[in-house]
């Protein structure tokens, strides 16, 4: 037979441990307290993290996209091709610059012209087609370019012209087919550089001896109040040209 005294123990255990558990919050209530102190997931970012089931379609090439690549790899039967389905030559794109820069094949670049694209569209920085020519030493592109009426005095978006970045591509030709079409020998850029700057820099004899015939100032100073010579560094290109 069963001690009452064992039931009444028992009986006492059970009550201390129910007492106890009212005094602790519920599973809901400690879950509905740990969701209200974090911050609220954003239904984009619970998209990204459960992954979308909605099935995402890439944009295909227009006429004009496909035409813009085949202007850079310079292949006139595609860019024909897509001339013919719908893509448009004209101000918006700087058609030839793309096509300068991808190679500069003066026939290409003659063919856009003959097709309307504007000689002198210049691209968002403001280089111009024969900027780039100029500075890649396009030759054959250059005379095209001029003998459409391209300018050679426009300047881009650092003051630079081509007579610039005639200098920078270190060839005396380059040089002489600029100037001879007019372009500024002292123009000075955002930096107060003029070209004899620039060739005395780079210790470029030829190009400082072509400059100086075209009437080069060696009396300019640049932003920093420096002359030519002074830009030189020591190089023998202006040395012994300073006054």
């Amino acid at each position: 037979m069963t001690n009452p005294g064992f039931f009444a123990a028992l009986c006492g255990a059970t009550v201390l441990l129910c007492v106890g558990c009212e005094e602790r919050p519920s599973v809901r209530e400690e879950r509905e307290r740990m969701l209200e102190a974090e911050p609220p997931v954003e239904t984009g970012n619970m998209n990204q993290m459960m992954g979308s089931s909605e099935r995402v379609i890439p944009k295909l090439p227009t006429p004009q996209d496909q035409f813009m690549l085949a202007v850079r790899s310079g292949d006139r039967p595609r860019a024909e091709r897509w001339l013919a389905e719908g893509a448009k030559l004209g101000p918006g794109d700087a058609t030839l610059v793309a096509a300068v820069r991808g190679g500069g094949n003066a026939e290409f670049v003659e063919w856009l012209v003959g097709r309307g694209a504007p000689a002198d569209e210049a691209d968002p920085s403001g280089r111009t087609p024969l900027s780039w020519a100029t500075s890649e030493a396009q030759l054959d592109t250059i005379r095209l370019l001029l003998a459409q009426g391209a300018s050679s005095v426009t300047e881009d978006q650092l003051g630079r012209a081509p007579v610039h970045y005639a200098v920078f591509s270190g060839n005396p030709t380059v040089l002489e087919l600029i100037l001879e079409a007019g372009a500024s020998v002292n123009a000075q850029d955002q930096l107060g550089s003029t070209p004899l700057m620039y060739a005395c820099a780079k210790d470029l004899p030829e190009l400082v001896d072509l400059l100086d015939e075209a009437g080069a100032d060696w009396h300019v100073l640049d932003k920093l109040g420096r002359t030519a010579v002074e830009r030189a560094h020591g190089t023998r290109a202006c040395q012994s040209d300073d006054d």
